[in-house]
């Protein structure tokens, strides 16, 4: 996790456990084969992804 993704990541996931607390929360960091094996074999509920600087278009 990165910086800027913990900065809202972290504070979402502290409300989210004062609300429902008996949930688990598992932050992982996960490629995108594992992300999709793991979706298909039920191993996943929610999937939160974010694009990489290297994968951003830029426009000219």
């Amino acid at each position: 996790m990165n910086a800027g993704t913990s900065t809202l990541l972290l504070p979402t996931v502290k409300a989210f456990q004062r609300r429902f607390p008996g949930a688990s929360v598992e932050i992982r960091n996960l490629q995108q084969d594992e992300i999709q094996r793991d979706l298909a074999n039920g191993a996943l509920d929610l999937v939160l992804i974010t694009r990489s600087a290297a994968t951003t278009c830029h426009l000219s």
